[in-house]
């Protein structure tokens, strides 16, 4: 089986984007260091996590590829995917400051279904609904972790 140039892309932008969110941390976090993984209830903490859990995820996606577990369609490979990919994080991060990140995270969920070829738009935006719906819940209501809002929410 050959492995097509694609099925390395999600494992490199998934652990380019844990890194830079671990090197970021203090920027973006007054006073956040990568020690605070171990108090649960500074605002760094679930960050760290997240992007430790991206990375090892991008890891372990990265060596099923290269132990020959890649795409094994006969599809040609073709920029669209990839080229989406990082059109879609770089869309979202301009609308985060702009209209909130529950607004901006529901709109890359659509979007990503629209890159990757999920044909049912219905179900896609029950399921992005609903998913903002519930992280909001937990992490802003249940978890008191505040996440950034804007003009719509």
């Amino acid at each position: 089986m050959t492995r097509r140039p694609t099925d390395l892309a999600v494992p490199i932008i998934g652990a380019a984007v844990g890194g830079a969110t671990l090197i970021l941390l203090p920027a973006q976090i007054p006073g956040a260091s990568l020690a605070d993984v171990s108090e649960m209830r500074s605002p760094a903490f679930f960050p760290i996590v997240a992007a430790t859990a991206v990375i090892l995820a991008s890891v372990a996606d990265a060596t099923r590829v290269l132990a020959g577990g890649g795409a094994k369609d006969a599809e040609p490979w073709r920029w669209r995917r990839p080229l989406g990919l990082a059109l879609a994080f770089a869309l979202y991060l301009l609308l985060v400051p702009l209209l909130g990140m529950m607004t901006s995270a529901f709109l890359l969920m659509v979007v990503m279904s629209r890159v990757f070829g999920y044909p049912r738009a219905g179900r896609v935006l029950v399921v992005a609904l609903a998913t903002t719906a519930l992280i909001y819940v937990l992490f802003e209501r249940v978890l008191l972790v505040l996440f950034p809002h804007g003009l719509i929410f």
